[in-house]
């Protein structure tokens, strides 16, 4: 009697916590319908629009805002300072944005 007092409250003390088979089943078919459903949309849905490119629009504040090189100075400079005459041909450029260009070159 002790043996079956203490085997019932075993049995009390842990409840079962297994899925049944009814409850896997009715998941599993409710995965699959929805995949089915997924799918069904994309596929029906078609391809999307073709899509074609343009240039790229610039306007004209944007082209007044990019750099352009001028040439500063182009010479031939000479070092002296080893006792021996080098000649160096030099050009410096200055970078300006085009916006500035023409104030700079009338500066020059």
């Amino acid at each position: 009697m002790a043996d079956q007092k203490d085997e019932s409250k075993q049995q009390a003390s842990s409840p079962s916590r297994k899925f049944s088979i009814r409850t896997l089943l009715i998941l599993m078919g409710v995965l699959v319908l929805e995949a089915a459903a997924v799918s069904a949309l994309f596929l029906l849905a078609g391809k999307p629009a073709d899509v074609h490119a343009s240039g790229a629009a610039l306007d004209q504040a944007a082209l007044m805002e990019e750099p352009v090189e001028l040439l500063a100075i182009q010479d031939r400079f000479q070092n002296t300072r080893t006792g021996r005459a080098y000649l160096y041909d030099t050009e410096i450029y200055i970078v300006v944005k085009q916006k500035h260009q023409e104030k700079i070159k009338a500066e020059l």
